[in-house]
């Protein structure tokens, strides 16, 4: 059966087996490092779900903690090599991984039999992935490994199973993934996982299709995600396309991994949850839940007057509009883009007098901006036309 294996840089069923059924040996187009700038620890073994299992583990010879990258491959019962002997492109990323400072690991993850082929998408049992991580976790100064700092890469037709894999909330010691040319199901993006989608802008329409689909959910959870566009690669373009784009991208990927880990972007993320949170809600247009994050986030940081304007802005749009009216006209000084929203509020609130008062004491001269012709246009604004006062504020 011709499998989409899961491994890292897949090529699919076509590139992998040979008119005699032969699988040829891809190659990896990137220059190969001396031996002796990384070393090799075969076979270890660890436990899972499902018995012993093994992986093989490429070290810097620097030393010191390093970050891990984790390569996703996958093994089926019935085939007769590992992917740790048989993919040579999953061998290249690991050479390549250790000799810039990264510990790659090539683990015995078993795909479910029936799986990653032309009709159904590779699959594993739950918690293959989580035992290579334990395992790590718990050897990690053994293996040089910086335990805050591991990887997950996934390519092609794996990603199916990487990726939903990966975004499993439980997994926190995961802190960040690369995703090659390939696309999966996923519910919610984790918030803080950052993950590098690269897309071969070769590829078929429907697997960048697919990849689109994903950004774009990415980015409306507001998930901390990148998009790597090789625009003249093939799928598998580690193995087709010998050129200066594939190399480029490869190493932005190890960058990717280095700087995604870093303790200092990893505290951002931390440090700033709840404000992706919000606005995720908001481009959800969950108001009421924006609102709620927006007040938990000005209590913990009340002189921030940003956060203070964003909660403002989300009651508004959650139509609190007393609360609304309140918290934005309560920030000073008066800036410009809270002109409309302050007036909005207070005049749906009822609070027509209030509304007025705060428009007196705005600039005149931002008054007479083309942003705000609809105080004289918007109905809602209506209560305030046939006020001298309100009049004068546009008068030269």
């Amino acid at each position: 059966m011709n499998r989409i294996m899961m491994s890292a840089g897949v090529l699919g069923a076509a590139l992998r087996i040979n008119a005699a059924g032969a699988q040829p040996q891809q190659p990896f187009y990137y220059p190969e490092p001396p031996s002796s700038a990384f070393r090799v620890t075969k076979d270890v073994p660890y436990a899972t779900a499902r018995g012993a299992a093994a992986m093989d583990i490429y070290r810097p010879t620097t030393p010191g903690l390093a970050p891990a990258l984790i390569l996703f491959t996958a093994r089926w019962a019935s085939d007769a090599r590992s992917p740790r002997e048989a993919d040579t492109r999953a061998l290249g990323w690991a050479k390549l991984a250790a000799a810039a400072g990264i510990v790659a690991i090539i683990p015995e993850v078993r795909a479910e039999e029936g799986t990653g082929n032309a009709t159904t998408p590779t699959r594993v049992a739950n918690g293959e992935l989580s035992s290579v991580v334990e395992h790590l976790v718990g050897h990690a100064a053994e293996y040089g490994i910086d335990r805050d700092r591991i990887a997950v890469m996934g390519a092609s037709g794996g990603v199916w199973a990487a990726l939903p894999a990966v975004q499993d909330p439980r997994l926190t010691a995961i802190k960040a993934a690369v995703m090659y040319y390939g696309a999966g199901k996923v519910d919610a993006f984790r918030l803080d996982l950052p993950v590098l989608f690269v897309r071969a802008g070769l590829d078929s329409r429907a697997t960048n299709a697919d990849v689109d689909r994903l950004i774009a959910q990415a980015l409306a959870e507001n998930a901390p995600v990148s998009l790597l566009n090789n625009n003249t690669a093939h799928h598998g373009f580690e193995a087709r396309n010998d050129d200066g784009a594939t190399r480029e991208t490869i190493a932005q990927t190890i960058d990717f991994i280095k700087h995604a880990t870093a303790p200092a972007f990893q505290q951002t993320l931390r440090d700033r949850r709840l404000d992706a949170v919000a606005a995720a809600q908001i481009n959800a247009a969950n108001y009421a839940g924006a609102a709620q994050t927006y007040a938990q986030l000005a209590v913990l940081r009340p002189s921030d007057r940003g956060v203070r304007f964003d909660y403002g802005r989300a009651l508004l749009a959650d139509k609190q509009y007393g609360p609304a009216c309140r918290e934005l006209r309560a920030l000073t000084p008066i800036s410009f883009e809270a002109i409309l929203p302050v007036a909005r509020s207070c005049v749906l609130a009822g609070a027509v007098d209030t509304a007025m008062t705060w428009l007196q004491g705005v600039r005149k001269d931002w008054m007479r901006s083309e942003y705000l012709k609809s105080l004289t246009t918007d109905s809602v604004f209506a209560p305030l036309w046939s006020r001298p006062a309100f009049q004068s504020l546009f008068r030269p």
